[in-house]
């Protein structure tokens, strides 16, 4: 994780001088831009790396080595010492959503349900619930407690997550896997695939199909 920026440093390099030379004011909005461009690259990775979970605090941070005037690094610090409890709720819709977003192709199989989606965005506010409510009735790390507490914590999300929830099942359901998965899933299934469907469509309904397939390539 110390590592994340090694991915990302022309970005960071680019925004370095911007940052230094910024108010204490304009900094949030330079920090949200560079996150933003950060959240996007990441998604176009083939191998991505983790990222931290805030990221705004992460790359302020990053900065901070390349603050001169004492004055200016003490106030920064002063600002990720008041932050420091406050990671999750750093956690910009962006973020959270580049983060979960499952690597198997396999899961995308079935168009996605909120329940689904929700699942991977909230794993850890989830658990998080599950363990409070099982500590609550004397009980621990009980399997049979946990999908019940994840169902109740779910049919009480704020309008903001389940926002954040419909906003990303769409993305996922029309987007698909990540490109580098599908790749290699199509590489082990496609043909495999084709052919069961082409028999299936022949001794159920009597037809022969010819099929032209293309996939989108990173190019596109």
């Amino acid at each position: 994780m110390d590592q994340w920026y090694k991915s990302f440093e022309a970005i960071l390099a680019r925004n370095q001088d911007d940052f230094v030379s910024a108010s204490p004011e304009s900094r949030q909005s330079i920090l949200k831009t560079i996150r933003n461009q950060i959240v996007t690259s990441h998604g176009l990775l083939e191998d991505p790396v983790d990222l931290p979970k805030s990221l705004k605090k992460a790359i302020r941070r990053y900065y901070l080595q390349f603050l001169t005037d004492e004055d200016d690094k003490e106030a920064e610090e002063h600002i990720l010492g008041d932050e420091q409890d406050q990671d999750t709720c750093a956690v910009s819709p962006e973020e959270r959503e580049a983060a979960a977003r499952p690597k198997d192709a396999g899961f995308y199989k079935k168009e996605l349900t909120d329940w689904d989606v929700a699942q991977k965005l909230f794993k850890v506010e989830m658990d998080e619930y599950d363990k409070e409510k099982q500590s609550k009735l004397g009980v621990k790390q009980s399997i049979k407690f946990r999908t019940g507490n994840a169902r109740d914590w779910f049919n009480n999300m704020s309008h903001a997550q389940r926002k954040e929830v419909e906003d990303a099942k769409e993305k996922w359901n029309d987007e698909g896997a990540p490109l580098e998965s599908q790749a290699m899933y199509r590489k082990r299934n496609l043909k495999r695939v084709l052919e069961d469907f082409t028999e299936q469509i022949r001794r159920t309904m009597g037809c022969r199909i010819v099929m032209l397939v293309s996939h989108k390539k990173k190019s596109d």
